[in-house]
């Protein structure tokens, strides 16, 4: 029986950002491709709260042999900011799913840079779990971040629905025994979920 469901947040619940690599790349003045070669394993590390902000930088311009840019504050922030855009057809589902008596929880792979931000327009409102990649330590596709979001609901794994608008991060919740959904777009989102809850 099903009794919670877990949301994504970027791409799900929130409308999809991907101009922060190109930002980054124009920054330190090289190429994405160059940029996309060394940056993930820092973002890594960022997104797990393992190095903090100014760490990051540092790191990425040693590894880039690049100064840190003056603006790297900004890079993560701006854009990022000006873009803030919540589904309402998902906050919608949220509401109607609480009202019918399931928990929520939003599980996300993000840096502290879009968490402030996320948190400033009130992006998390409204959901009963917050589990964050860079205050938890775990990101997606880890199984103990899946395993730890059932827990702070109070439910199994299997007992939960999990929506993301990656596959690759599907899969271990899908092994775990959750329920999984697809985030194509936000009616197909709300189309799926009403028929697994049956509301």
């Amino acid at each position: 029986m099903i009794k919670a469901v877990i949301f994504d947040f970027g791409g799900t619940v929130r409308h999809s950002y991907h101009r922060g690599v190109k930002n980054i790349a124009k920054a330190y003045q090289i190429s994405e491709e160059q940029l996309i070669k060394v940056i993930p394993q820092f973002i890594e590390s960022f997104s797990k709260g393992v190095i903090t902000e100014d760490e990051f930088w540092r790191q990425l311009s040693r590894a880039l042999k690049k100064p840190v840019p003056r603006n790297r504050y900004e890079l993560w922030r701006n854009e990022y900011e000006r873009d803030f855009f919540v589904y309402p057809e998902i906050i919608s589902l949220v509401k109607k799913i609480k009202q019918k008596g399931f928990k929520t929880a939003i599980l996300s792979n993000t840096i502290k840079p879009h968490l402030e931000v996320n948190k400033k327009y009130n992006g998390y409102q409204g959901f009963d779990v917050l589990v964050l990649s860079c205050e938890v330590g775990l990101r997606k596709p880890e199984r103990q971040i899946y395993i730890l979001t059932a827990k702070k609901l109070g439910v199994k794994p299997k007992e939960c629905v999990f929506i993301d608008n990656k596959e690759e991060y599907l899969f271990p919740a899908k092994k775990l025994g959750m329920k999984t959904v697809l985030a194509k777009s936000p009616k197909w989102v709300v189309k799926e979920v009403s028929k697994i809850l049956g509301l």
